[in-house]
């Protein structure tokens, strides 16, 4: 159950006590108002709104949680007459219409800590609160910009951005948004965001658990919030990350749960028929299997730590919400896999997914990532075929790129071939093994030869392309085959050559 002091708190400047500073860890469970010849309340847990001033009779003791009167009705020396008032007094500051007080004390006591509301609705609440203090529409999102509670104050106006972040329960592209939210992360303070092209003026502030950044409260500034607005707003940052940790941990164990009933799909270890109720697809229905691959961090070093697969994984979903249905399973090897159920979406429509997911993973998150769209196939049964695919084309994806299948599939196939080639001696050339373990470094002839098949021996392409004049690499060709004995005349040697150096020195890999 909540207590009065939290309340209190969470309400900043909007509230102050008048007395009975020191007895405010009573529980509070309601709200609601009280005038002049009502009868002598009774309601220990209930914050009376007393909407004509305190006028109950001398050596009357009305029980409650706590007595609320405007500033002008608070009685000459209330702090020194304490001992009459039982429940401590609260003063709301300026001219709060009663019913808006109703409406905001309400909020407070749901999203107070130990709310009766589950965890969403506590931040409907919280964001209810907020709004009613700061005098303008407030939303709440996690740190992928997904919109989790939004206020609700009728006479609170919203521009066009808010509103298609209600509609849409995610952040509409805006050309400044990445750097308006990467100077809201690094602060630990409220900020005053003016107007700008996209949105009106915003006050913000970042939702954090310690040093770890969970998502951001904005409102839109009608009337400059002022110091206690901002001392509001920065308490109901503190709830909301009680908030968004809760939501992350339920998430978490779903995700777990379904990354084990999709493994098990995968692998072929159960039937479609019994996995697709949990992961809540239709067995007989079309999917595509996408493969995001994280990379190094945009920005710096190669090396450094990548960003958290989970992170991804959320963004990744969110973005594909617009269709039947989807799953994100993450794994330890810094992939994400998303599975979408949409019968009738295009190949053009789930490459513009890949491409927003790099897109928005790059610019909110600060993350690389390559994306793999595996083929459509009829039913959940042929997933783990199509894993397979996306799992090639996850190693010839760049870094910030999106690929089909259909787009890479020379490249798959030489990925194959390579596998077949490094597992059997057999398929290699003695002599080109030698030409690419040679220590001589005078002359590249492994690079020589290579270039020289790549271009189908076209001596004037392949001399451009490693920036020798012609005669030169004709001098190398020959020494080459003079060395290391292979007949360049011979078809099938080539062939084979080409094979063998196209594996061992130009391996396709992601980048």
């Amino acid at each position: 159950m909540p207590v009065l002091r939290s309340v209190v708190e969470m309400l900043g400047g909007a509230l102050r006590v008048g007395s009975g500073a020191d007895e405010l860890d009573v529980t509070v469970t309601d709200v609601r108002l009280h005038g002049r010849g009502e009868p002598l309340p009774d309601v220990p847990e209930t914050i009376l709104l007393c909407v004509d001033g305190l006028v109950f009779e001398p050596g009357e003791r009305p029980v409650a949680a706590a007595l609320v009167v405007r500033d002008q009705d608070v009685p000459e020396g209330v702090a020194r007459e304490a001992s009459r008032w039982v429940p401590p007094v609260l003063v709301l500051c300026g001219s709060t219409p009663w019913q808006h007080a109703l409406q905001m004390l309400t909020a407070a006591v749901r999203s107070a800590p130990g709310g009766a509301t589950g965890a969403t609705g506590d931040l409907f609440a919280l964001a209810d609160t907020l709004a009613a203090v700061l005098g303008g529409a407030v939303v709440i999102e996690n740190v992928t910009r997904q919109v989790l509670a939004y206020s609700s104050h009728a006479d609170q106006p919203i521009d066009e951005v808010r509103r298609a972040e209600i509609l849409g329960r995610r952040v509409p592209h805006q050309e400044l948004a990445d750097e308006k939210y990467a100077r809201v992360y690094r602060s630990t303070e409220v900020l005053h965001l003016p107007a700008d092209a996209d949105s009106g003026p915003r006050v913000v502030v970042a939702v954090r658990s310690g040093s770890q950044v969970l998502g951001s409260i904005w409102a839109i500034e009608e009337t400059p919030v002022d110091a206690a607005g901002e001392k509001a707003l920065l308490s109901g940052s503190r709830l909301a990350a009680l908030h968004l940790l809760q939501l992350r941990d339920g998430a978490e164990l779903e995700r777990r749960t379904r990354a084990e009933l999709l493994w098990e799909l995968f692998e072929g270890r159960t039937l479609p028929s019994v996995v697709a109720p949990r992961l809540g697809l239709s067995t007989g229905s079309s999917v595509t299997l996408l493969g995001v691959r994280l990379c190094r961090r945009a920005g710096r070093e190669n090396g450094d730590a990548r960003a958290d697969a989970g992170a991804v994984g959320d963004l990744a979903r969110v973005l594909a919400s617009s269709v039947e249905s989807a799953v994100v399973v993450l794994e330890e090897r810094d992939t994400v896999y998303l599975v979408v159920s949409a019968p009738d979406t295009s190949r053009g429509w789930l490459r513009r997914l890949g491409e927003e997911i790099v897109g928005r993973s790059r610019s909110a998150l600060r993350t690389d990532v390559g994306v793999a769209v595996g083929a459509t196939v009829e039913g959940l049964g042929e997933l783990g075929r199509t894993r397979t695919d996306v799992e090639l084309v996850l190693r010839v994806v760049a870094a910030g790129a999106t690929a089909l299948v259909e787009d890479v599939r020379a490249q798959m196939a030489l990925l194959q071939l390579t596998t077949v080639v490094d597992a059997d001696e057999r398929m290699r050339l003695p002599a080109v093994a030698d030409l690419v373990n040679s220590n001589e470094s005078a002359i590249p002839y492994a690079q020589t030869l290579l270039t020289y098949l790549d271009t189908g021996g076209d001596i004037i392409r392949a001399a451009a392309g490693l920036h020798v004049h012609e005669n030169t690499l004709r001098y190398r060709l020959r020494r080459l085959q003079e060395r290391f004995g292979i007949d360049l005349d011979d078809p099938d040697t080539r062939l084979v050559a080409w094979l063998q150096l196209r594996t061992a020195i130009a391996r396709p890999t992601a980048q």
